[in-house]
Protein backbone atom coordinates (compact mmCIF):
# COMPACT_ATOMS: atom_id res chain seq x y z
CA UNK A 1 0.00 0.00 0.00
CA UNK A 2 1.19 3.52 -1.21
CA UNK A 3 -1.22 5.63 0.77
CA UNK A 4 -3.94 6.16 3.23
CA UNK A 5 -6.81 8.83 3.27
CA UNK A 6 -9.64 8.31 5.18
CA UNK A 7 -11.17 5.66 3.64
CA UNK A 8 -9.28 5.91 0.44
CA UNK A 9 -6.33 3.33 0.13
CA UNK A 10 -4.25 3.99 -3.20
CA UNK A 11 -1.44 1.17 -4.05
CA UNK A 12 1.15 1.29 -6.23
CA UNK A 13 0.67 -1.96 -8.04
CA UNK A 14 1.59 -1.88 -12.40
CA UNK A 15 -0.44 -4.04 -14.80
CA UNK A 16 1.90 -4.87 -17.80
CA UNK A 17 1.60 -6.11 -21.11
CA UNK A 18 3.99 -7.94 -23.21
CA UNK A 19 3.63 -7.80 -26.86
CA UNK A 20 6.40 -8.04 -29.67
CA UNK A 21 9.08 -8.32 -26.70
CA UNK A 22 8.05 -5.07 -25.71
CA UNK A 23 6.72 -4.27 -21.84
CA UNK A 24 4.03 -1.81 -21.80
CA UNK A 25 2.45 -0.11 -18.84
CA UNK A 26 -1.31 -0.78 -18.87
CA UNK A 27 -2.42 1.31 -15.63
CA UNK A 28 -0.50 1.34 -11.80
CA UNK A 29 -1.94 3.32 -8.69
CA UNK A 30 -5.41 2.11 -7.92
CA UNK A 31 -7.47 3.74 -5.59
CA UNK A 32 -9.77 1.59 -3.69
CA UNK A 33 -12.57 3.68 -2.00
CA UNK A 34 -14.25 2.06 1.31
CA UNK A 35 -17.61 2.89 1.81
CA UNK A 36 -19.44 1.86 5.29
CA UNK A 37 -23.26 1.06 5.43
CA UNK A 38 -23.86 3.26 8.65
CA UNK A 39 -24.32 6.37 9.69
CA UNK A 40 -21.27 8.43 11.03
CA UNK A 41 -20.60 7.70 14.89
CA UNK A 42 -19.80 10.93 16.32
CA UNK A 43 -21.82 14.40 15.80
CA UNK A 44 -19.38 17.31 14.90
CA UNK A 45 -18.56 19.92 18.00
CA UNK A 46 -20.12 23.14 17.22
CA UNK A 47 -18.30 26.88 17.95
CA UNK A 48 -19.94 29.79 17.96
CA UNK A 49 -18.12 32.54 15.77
CA UNK A 50 -19.62 35.93 16.61
CA UNK A 51 -23.08 36.46 17.59
CA UNK A 52 -25.30 40.10 16.64
CA UNK A 53 -28.54 41.58 17.55
CA UNK A 54 -29.97 39.71 14.67
CA UNK A 55 -27.68 37.06 13.76
CA UNK A 56 -25.08 34.24 14.90
CA UNK A 57 -22.28 32.53 12.94
CA UNK A 58 -21.07 29.51 13.90
CA UNK A 59 -18.37 26.68 12.77
CA UNK A 60 -17.62 23.16 13.62
CA UNK A 61 -14.84 20.68 13.85
CA UNK A 62 -14.40 17.72 10.53
CA UNK A 63 -15.50 14.23 12.05
CA UNK A 64 -12.18 12.20 11.93
CA UNK A 65 -11.88 10.43 9.37
CA UNK A 66 -12.23 6.71 11.03
CA UNK A 67 -15.78 7.94 12.38
CA UNK A 68 -17.40 9.01 9.07
CA UNK A 69 -18.51 5.84 7.76
CA UNK A 70 -18.22 6.94 4.81
CA UNK A 71 -18.53 10.54 2.75
CA UNK A 72 -20.22 13.15 4.87
CA UNK A 73 -22.70 14.27 2.39
CA UNK A 74 -24.44 17.09 4.12
CA UNK A 75 -24.52 18.99 7.69
CA UNK A 76 -27.68 19.29 9.50
CA UNK A 77 -28.43 22.32 11.87
CA UNK A 78 -31.24 23.42 14.08
CA UNK A 79 -31.76 26.48 16.03
CA UNK A 80 -34.57 26.53 18.66
CA UNK A 81 -35.59 29.75 20.49
CA UNK A 82 -35.39 29.32 23.95
CA UNK A 83 -38.68 30.57 26.42
CA UNK A 84 -38.72 29.51 29.57
CA UNK A 85 -36.32 26.11 28.77
CA UNK A 86 -38.66 25.54 25.95
CA UNK A 87 -37.78 24.94 21.96
CA UNK A 88 -40.52 27.04 20.41
CA UNK A 89 -39.50 27.06 16.77
CA UNK A 90 -36.90 24.79 14.86
CA UNK A 91 -35.10 26.17 11.36
CA UNK A 92 -33.21 23.27 9.76
CA UNK A 93 -30.19 24.17 7.44
CA UNK A 94 -29.22 21.92 5.22
CA UNK A 95 -25.74 23.15 4.35
CA UNK A 96 -24.02 20.96 2.32
CA UNK A 97 -20.42 20.12 3.01
CA UNK A 98 -19.12 23.57 4.44
CA UNK A 99 -18.38 23.71 8.01
CA UNK A 100 -19.88 27.30 8.57
CA UNK A 101 -22.86 28.83 8.94
CA UNK A 102 -24.71 32.24 9.42
CA UNK A 103 -28.04 32.08 11.07
CA UNK A 104 -29.63 35.47 10.40
CA UNK A 105 -33.03 37.37 11.19
CA UNK A 106 -32.63 36.35 14.60
CA UNK A 107 -34.22 38.25 17.47
CA UNK A 108 -31.73 40.54 19.45
CA UNK A 109 -31.38 39.65 23.09
CA UNK A 110 -32.87 36.23 22.81
CA UNK A 111 -31.39 33.02 23.56
CA UNK A 112 -30.96 30.25 20.97
CA UNK A 113 -30.17 26.45 21.04
CA UNK A 114 -28.09 24.81 18.34
CA UNK A 115 -27.39 21.28 17.54
CA UNK A 116 -26.10 19.91 14.32
CA UNK A 117 -25.64 16.29 12.92
CA UNK A 118 -23.77 14.59 10.10
CA UNK A 119 -25.02 12.84 7.43
CA UNK A 120 -22.91 10.33 5.96
CA UNK A 121 -23.66 8.27 2.20
CA UNK A 122 -22.36 5.12 0.69
CA UNK A 123 -21.80 4.23 -3.12
CA UNK A 124 -25.49 3.85 -4.28
CA UNK A 125 -26.25 7.36 -2.55
CA UNK A 126 -28.07 5.75 0.22
CA UNK A 127 -27.88 8.26 3.21
CA UNK A 128 -27.52 7.09 7.02
CA UNK A 129 -28.69 10.02 8.97
CA UNK A 130 -25.92 10.90 12.21
CA UNK A 131 -26.99 12.02 15.85
CA UNK A 132 -27.81 15.03 16.60
CA UNK A 133 -25.16 16.90 18.82
CA UNK A 134 -25.16 18.40 22.01
CA UNK A 135 -27.12 21.98 21.77
CA UNK A 136 -24.95 24.73 22.51
CA UNK A 137 -26.40 27.66 24.00
CA UNK A 138 -26.19 31.11 21.96
CA UNK A 139 -27.49 34.85 22.86
CA UNK A 140 -27.94 37.27 20.47
CA UNK A 141 -26.55 40.94 21.22
CA UNK A 142 -28.07 43.88 22.09
CA UNK A 143 -29.02 46.54 20.00
CA UNK A 144 -26.37 49.46 19.24
CA UNK A 145 -28.24 52.84 20.41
Amino acid sequence: MLLYICNIYIYNIQFLALKSQTIYVLFSNIAIILFYLAPPTTAPSLITQSSSPISIAITWDEIPCLQRNGLISRYILSICQVTDSDCVGTFIANVGTNRIYNFTQLIPRTSYNISIRADSEDSTFTTFVGSPSQPISVETTAPQG
